[in-house]
């Protein structure tokens, strides 16, 4: 885009596929990076302010079509590579002077009385091996750390809240602990 010398807004670029009249589909943009080469998508620094990134699926009007998906992933290693799969990596932006950024992570709303989209934390199975680790934690903090919460929405009918481990085919299955933090005063 154009550089702005002064309290005006610089010069925007757009990208965007072909637009199709009828019911076709609309062209599609790629953007892609040559072998080991990094893709970066972000807003520019500013000492002023910073603009957002925004990254959505298309939305549909009328019709029975489903909204467009959004797909985020780490790369993968197939064939005869043996590295690690690529991490996905989601943080809020640090602060030095007020509260970091938060990170949310909700389900669509349903419309004409349908339910809302659901939300999954899952680690992949495999078909010989462990499957991977899931974490909900807070960060350790020199003052006082979040609160992670777990709970169903309220609803005429409420959702349940389950707290399961998996069954073992070769072993003893797994077990829930569930702990208290310990403290330098009573409660807690």
């Amino acid at each position: 885009g154009g550089v702005s010398s002064d309290a005006s807004a610089g010069g925007s670029v757009t990208v965007a596929g072909g637009v199709s009249t009828g019911n076709g589909v609309g062209g599609g943009v790629t953007i892609a990076s040559g072998a080991g080469g990094n893709v970066v998508v972000r807003a520019t620094e500013s000492s002023a302010m910073s603009g957002s990134v925004s990254v959505s699926g298309g939305d549909v009007s009328a019709g029975s079509s489903d909204g467009g998906d959004v797909t985020v992933r780490g790369g993968g290693v197939s064939g005869a590579g043996s590295g690690a799969g690529g991490v996905l990596s989601l943080s809020g932006g640090d602060s030095v002077a007020s509260t970091g950024g938060s990170v949310v992570v909700s389900s669509g709303l349903g419309g004409a009385s349908s339910a809302s989209g659901s939300v999954a934390v899952q680690s992949s199975g495999s078909a010989s091996a462990g499957s991977g680790d899931v974490s909900l934690s807070s960060g350790v903090a020199a003052g006082a750390s979040g609160v992670v919460s777990v709970s169903s929405g309220d609803a005429s009918l409420a959702g349940d809240v389950s707290v399961s481990a998996g069954a073992s085919s070769g072993g003893v299955g797994g077990g829930v602990s569930l702990s208290s933090g310990d403290g330098t005063s009573t409660g807690g």
